[in-house]
């Protein structure tokens, strides 16, 4: 017991010195030295995820999913990039950002975005009062040439009738002297706006082109104005890059190795329900002996396995909303008339029936949105039918250890 106690302590204070053999200790002790050494591993990653977090490194490296100890720092860490995403729409003129999650820091950035807002619109009312000069003195076609050149934007006009491309800004330019590819498909998607029957009524469109990969590489979201252009008419067509924008809100609401979304969208989803009344059944589902598959074949076949699982709960009839909570544990909301029980029921047998080098199985609670017909605020029903669902999937998986057992 010593070599463990001396273990755990370099775990706690030494980590870089931390070893054991467990073929050294005594058959009774190696099982702990197994579990202090896993304890030791996400001790570990969990410092290295911390320490990057602290330096403010949101690029820092995520710890592994199934890893216990780090759940309200991947929570800091997703709230933080969000802080991040809000703070960068800010800096586009977005005011109509809100912080309402993050305690008193809420109330600096909300008063912050409130006084840029105020700031921005005296220096609109300056700019109109400069442009109102400019136009007397016959400079203000000089003047908005100029502003629109010098605009991190794209700026495009082009003829309403057939997409030809009138004038475009440097930005836009360089972008197109870079990717002489892009020119061809780029001039097609504004001959296809000017083709619709009112473009100029749609408002504001996104505009995703394909990168090498076959995914999104640009998304740009596109506004539309009717003008004349020496005498034809035309659409300005101011077009934002929004991908590292999309990028960012996809990593806020859905998990990184499985693709579904993640705790954040599921409670806020079911928030919205019980607000506007729209009933759902919700089911918290466990996948059974994710730590042993992760310590005896490896976390790669772990992953594997959570990905197997994620494979046959897609197998629930729609509409329904998987979500996965973290680690070995899921979310799903059924809108369908198709009860949950007989359809998890189904798919945990057929889930464990298939052939693998370990046992599969998931265990199950389900509950319905309409025992909280109750008149209390969408977030106290959340957290009521969350922990019921968690219950009842505990009591479910204490009864099939049971059994198997017996």
């Amino acid at each position: 017991m010593d070599e463990l106690f001396e273990y755990l302590r370099d775990v706690l204070y030494s980590p870089r010195n931390a070893h054991i053999d467990p073929d050294a200790l005594p058959p009774e002790q190696r099982r702990l030295a197994q579990g202090l050494m896993q304890l030791g591993e996400y001790l570990a990653e969990e410092r290295v995820f911390a320490e990057g977090l602290s330096r403010g490194d949101l690029d820092v490296a995520l710890p592994a999913p199934d890893n216990p100890i780090t759940g309200e720092l991947r929570d800091l860490h997703g709230s933080l990039s969000h802080l991040v995403w809000q703070a960068e729409q800010v800096t586009k003129g977005d005011y109509s950002q809100r912080l309402d999650f993050m305690g008193s820091l809420s109330r600096v950035f909300n008063d912050m975005v409130a006084t840029l807002e105020d700031r921005e619109t005296r220096l609109q009312h300056e700019a109109e009062v400069i442009g109102q000069q400019n136009d007397r003195l016959g400079q203000g076609q000089v003047l908005h040439t100029r502003l629109m050149e010098l605009m991190s934007d794209w700026v495009v006009v082009s003829s309403l009738e057939d997409g030809r491309i009138f004038h475009m800004n440097d930005a836009c330019r360089r972008y197109f002297e870079a990717h002489m590819n892009f020119d061809v498909e780029f001039r097609q998607r504004l001959r296809d706006i000017s083709s619709e029957d009112d473009p100029l009524e749609v408002g504001r469109r996104e505009l995703v082109f394909e990168g090498d990969d076959g995914h999104a590489g640009l998304r740009l979201e596109v506004s539309s104005l009717p003008i004349q252009w020496d005498g034809e008419p035309a659409i300005v067509s101011i077009l934002h890059d929004v991908t590292r924008e999309r990028e960012v809100e996809y990593l806020a609401y859905h998990d990184f190795l499985t693709g579904l979304f993640n705790r954040r969208h599921a409670i806020e989803r079911m928030c919205g329900c019980f607000a506007n009344g729209t009933r759902f059944e919700l089911a918290f589902v466990d996948l059974d002996g994710l730590k042993y598959v992760n310590d005896t074949f490896g976390h790669d076949v772990g992953n594997a396995y959570i990905l197997d699982a994620v494979r046959a709960l897609s197998d629930v009839a729609g509409p329904v909303e998987l979500c996965r909570e973290g680690g070995d544990e899921f979310l799903v909301i059924s809108f369908s008339d198709v009860p949950l029980e007989g359809q998890l029921s189904r798919i945990r047998e057929e889930f464990r029936r298939e052939v693998r080098e370990y046992p599969q199985s998931f265990s199950y609670g389900i509950s319905s949105s309409a025992r909280y017909d109750n008149g209390l605020a969408p977030m106290a029903n959340v957290s009521a039918i969350l922990e019921e669902t968690d219950s009842t999937m505990y009591r479910y998986k204490t009864n099939n250890r049971a059994q198997r057992k017996a």
